[in-house]
């Protein structure tokens, strides 16, 4: 008779834990964005929490590949060119 409390105790404590975490995975929202996807991360931790500082528009420009410095095979973090713009202004050429 121990040996099936043992068992019984083992699976409720079991139970209990998956129950926990269903209640923990229907109370928390879908992630979204490429951040929150990859890293399992609240999109509330990225994003700007002060406006973004000026990037001039001559600097969120490319070259053609064959005649850039710095290749840069990005993702949707890279379209925008902005973060490369530090790049373009210290006069490397940029290929995105």
């Amino acid at each position: 008779m121990n040996s099936a409390s043992t068992w019984l105790k083992t699976f409720v404590a079991g139970f209990f834990v998956v129950s926990v975490m269903l209640v923990i995975t229907l109370l928390t929202p879908a992630p979204y964005g490429d951040l929150s996807r990859i890293g399992r991360l609240s999109e509330a931790e990225f994003g700007w929490r002060a406006p973004p500082p000026p990037a001039p528009a001559d600097a969120l420009k490319g070259v053609p590949i064959d005649q850039a410095d710095v290749l840069v095979v990005g993702d949707s973090f890279s379209m925008t060119l902005y973060w490369q713009a530090p790049l373009v202004q210290a006069g490397y050429r940029v290929a995105t």
